[in-house]
C-alpha cells in the first residue's frame, strides 16, 4: 500500500465510496421496481381467480364451461374443478392442479399462480410473467450500463479532484527541493493563499523558509565577520613574529615588544572564541536555574562597578521598592555591566548614566540611559547582531569583540524577556530590558560578585 501514490489512493477511495453509493442506489431502485412488478402480478392473479370463482357461482349447475371458452384467448390460465369434473380455458392450464400458489414455471414460461378452494370447488388462475420479466431484465441492463458509466465518470472525477487537491502539495515539494538545491529564496507562493488546510500549511512553510533564509544570511554574515575578526589579530601577531624571523639577532627590546603585541592579539582571539562559545551556549538556553533577584541591588552593583570604569555620574532609581525578577543573578549582572560599560565607553568624562527600573504589569522594565552622542540610525536595526559596531577600529583599540550586545540579547531571551535600544534626536542612548516579575520574594539577599 505504501508504494501506491497518495493521488491514486485518494482517487481509489473516492471512487469506491461514490461507486458504493451508486450501486446501493441502483440496487434499491431495481428491488423496488421488481417488488412493484411482483405485487402487480399477484394482484392480477388474485383478480383472475376471484373472477373465475364469481363466474362459477353465477353459473351454478350450468358450469363455467362457457366462461372458460370465452377466456380461451386470454394470457392467463384458468382451471375450475368441482364434483362435475375439471374445466380449463387452455390445454396448458391442466397442469395447474398440481402446482402450488406463487411463481411457477409451466412449459418453460413463468407464471404467478393464485387459487381458491371452497369444499369441492377449487378455482386456480395463473398470469404470465413474461412481460414483467422482460421489463425487469431491460431495467437491470440499463442499470448496469448506467452504473458502469457512472463508475468510470466517478473514477475520472475522483482522479481529477485528487490531482487538483494535491497539486499545491507538489508545488510545496518542488519549492523544498529548490531550497535544498541551494535557492533559499524559493517560496510556496500561490498555495499559501488558499483558505484551507493546505493554505495554512503553505503559510507555515513560507514562514519557515523565511526563517531559514534569514538564518542562512545571518550564518553567512557571521562566518564572514568571524573570519575577519579572527584573521585580523592573527595577521598582526604573525606579522610581528615574522619581522623577528627576518633578523637573525634581533634586539631584546624589539623581541619583547613583538612578543608582547603577538600575545595581546592572541589573547584577543581567545576572548573572541570564548565569547562565541558562550553565545552559542546561551542561544541553546544554557543558563543556571532562575530565582527571585532584587532589582535595586542589581542596579546598585552595576553602578558601583561602572564607577570603576570611568569618571561618570551614576543615578539609580527603582519604583516601587522591593521589585524582584526571575533570573540567574550572575547572568543578569553581566548584562547590566555590559550595558553600563557600553554607556561609559560612549560618554565623555563627567557624563551622566542612569539605571532605572519600574513595574509594568507582569514584567519589570530595567533601563540604562546615558547622555552620550546616541546611536546612529543605521545601526539601531542591527545593534544586537554579532559584530555589529559603529566604529570597528575603536572597538579593536579598546579590546572589544563586537559580541557584547549579542550576548546581552541571548541572556535576556533565555530568561523569557526582551531587550531593545533607542536613541533620541538630541543624542543619548537608552537600553531597555523587560523580564518577568518574580512571583515570590527572595528569602535572603542575593550576592552579586563585583
Amino acid at each position: 500500500m505504501g508504494a501506491i501514490g497518495i493521488r491514486m489512493r485518494l482517487a481509489a477511495v473516492s471512487a469506491l465510496l461514490a461507486g458504493g453509493v451508486l450501486v446501493a442506489t441502483m440496487s434499491a431502485v431495481f428491488l423496488i421496481e421488481r417488488n412493484a412488478a411482483e405485487t402487480s402480478l399477484h394482484a392480477r392473479a388474485t383478480a383472475a381467480v376471484l373472477a373465475l370463482q364469481d363466474a362459477a357461482v353465477r353459473a351454478g349447475d350450468d358450469g363455467v364451461t362457457p366462461y372458460l371458452a370465452a377466456r380461451a384467448g386470454a394470457d392467463e390460465l384458468l382451471s375450475m374443478s368441482n364434483a362435475g369434473g375439471v374445466a380449463v380455458n387452455r390445454p396448458g392450464a391442466a397442469a395447474l392442479r398440481s402446482l402450488p400458489a406463487g411463481r411457477v414455471s409451466i412449459g418453460g414460461r413463468g407464471y404467478i399462480v393464485a387459487r381458491i378452494a371452497r369444499g369441492k370447488l377449487v378455482a386456480i388462475a395463473a398470469v404470465p410473467t413474461f412481460e414483467a420479466d422482460r421489463e425487469q431484465a431491460n431495467l437491470l441492463h440499463s442499470i448496469l450500463e448506467i452504473g458502469a458509466a457512472g463508475l468510470v465518470l466517478t473514477l475520472e472525477l475522483a482522479w481529477f479532484a485528487a490531482h487538483r487537491a494535491l497539486r499545491p502539495l507538489e508545488q510545496m515539494a518542488d519549492r523544498a527541493a529548490e531550497v535544498t538545491a541551494g535557492d533559499p529564496g524559493a517560496r510556496v507562493g500561490s498555495a499559501a493563499r488558499r483558505r484551507d488546510e493546505i493554505g495554512r500549511l503553505g503559510v507555515a512553510i513560507d514562514a519557515m523558509l523565511e526563517r531559514l533564509d534569514a538564518a542562512y544570511v545571518a550564518q553567512r554574515r557571521f562566518v564572514q565577520d568571524a573570519s575577519h575578526e579572527l584573521r585580523t589579530p592573527l595577521t598582526i601577531a604573525r606579522g610581528h613574529l615574522e619581522v623577528l624571523l627576518l633578523d637573525p639577532d634581533p634586539p631584546v627590546d624589539e623581541t619583547r615588544r613583538a612578543v608582547t603585541l603577538a600575545v595581546a592579539e592572541l589573547d584577543r582571539v581567545g576572548r573572541l572564541i570564548s565569547a562565541l562559545l558562550g553565545l552559542a551556549r546561551l542561544e541553546d538556553g544554557a543558563i543556571d536555574p532562575v530565582r527571585p533577584v532584587p532589582v535595586e541591588a542589581l542596579l546598585s552593583d552595576a553602578a558601583a562597578r561602572g564607577r570603576g570604569l570611568g569618571d561618570r555620574a551614576f543615578t539609580v532609581a527603582a519604583e516601587p521598592p522591593g521589585l524582584t525578577v526571575e533570573a540567574d543573578p550572575e547572568a543578569l549582572a553581566g548584562v547590566l555591566l555590559n550595558l553600563v560599560s557600553n554607556a561609559v565607553r560612549h560618554t565623555a568624562a563627567g557624563g551622566r548614566i542612569a539605571l532605572t527600573a519600574h513595574a509594568d504589569g507582569d514584567d519589570v522594565e530595567l533601563a540604562v540611559l546615558d547622555d552620550g552622542p546616541g546611536i546612529p540610525p543605521e545601526l539601531l536595526p542591527v545593534i544586537f547582531d554579532r559584530f555589529a559596531r559603529a566604529d570597528p577600529a575603536r572597538s579593536r583599540a579598546t579590546g572589544g569583540t563586537g559580541l557584547g550586545l549579542a550576548i546581552c540579547r541571548a541572556v535576556v531571551e533565555a530568561h523569557g524577556g526582551t531587550i531593545a535600544a533607542s536613541s533620541g534626536p538630541a543624542g543619548g542612548a537608552t537600553f531597555t530590558v523587560r523580564l518577568p516579575v518574580a512571583r515570590t520574594s527572595p528569602r535572603e539577599p542575593v550576592a552579586v560578585a563585583l
